[in-house]
């Protein structure tokens, strides 16, 4: 799938409510995040820019990219809101792996949906291309496809399976030579879009480049 073919479905999405996430940071992100010592920080599908800021708050030098303008313009507002720095992009992760590889102390990435496995794996591999020796990606995914993910096509055609687990995930971000520091399930719980509750269960990695790559 094109670039621009996701960044309008993203789009779309985002016009469909005056904002499509709670705007708090995930709660992943807090607890598996919260003993790092700032540096640069990249977000991979930042979003509205909940994660963001709360990591430029703590202290990060905070960029967030992700493919939907709607989603990057809503970010750049809470920033200016709350008066903190962050570098909001409406980037594709290959295009900054060509302009900046290695170069961050973490890379998160929360989330990341495809249609398509290989391009996932290409974004995943992307993204920890990013991290700069002696940093870190920190990379939480579905590990149960949501209840109400099952339901979400209009067009016929059958939902993304997410179930992820953190063997797979090590493996698509090929990191084989990383130390693990951290792969786990997380759960949590959540109300669904009809207001159900519910309890998800995430895939969690956090992985620390070796110095000497």
């Amino acid at each position: 799938m094109s670039h621009s073919h996701n960044s309008t479905d993203w789009d779309a999405r985002y016009r469909e409510k005056d904002r499509l996430w709670s705007g708090d940071p995930n709660e992943a992100l807090v607890q598996y995040a919260s003993d790092l010592t700032p540096g640069k920080a990249l977000d991979v599908g930042c979003g509205e820019g909940a994660d963001a800021l709360w990591l430029a708050e703590k202290g990060w030098q905070v960029t967030g990219i992700d493919l939907s303008s709607v989603a990057i313009s809503r970010a750049k507002e809470s920033a200016a809101v709350r008066n903190l720095d962050v570098e909001f992009q409406v980037r594709d992760v290959a295009t900054v792996v060509e302009d900046a590889p290695g170069t961050f102390d973490l890379v998160t990435a929360f989330f990341i949906h495809s249609r398509d496995d290989q391009q996932r794996a290409e974004t995943l591999r992307a993204t920890a291309k990013l991290v700069k020796p002696g940093g870190r990606v920190l990379l939480v995914s579905h590990a149960v496809t949501p209840p109400w993910a099952q339901h979400r096509r209009d067009d016929g055609s059958s939902a993304p399976k997410f179930e992820k687990t953190t063997k797979s995930e090590i493996a698509a971000l090929g990191i084989g030579d990383w130390h693990i520091e951290i792969a786990e399930e997380y759960e949590r719980p959540v109300t669904g879009p009809d207001g159900e509750p519910t309890t998800m269960k995430d895939a969690v990695v956090r992985a620390h480049k070796p110095n000497s790559k």
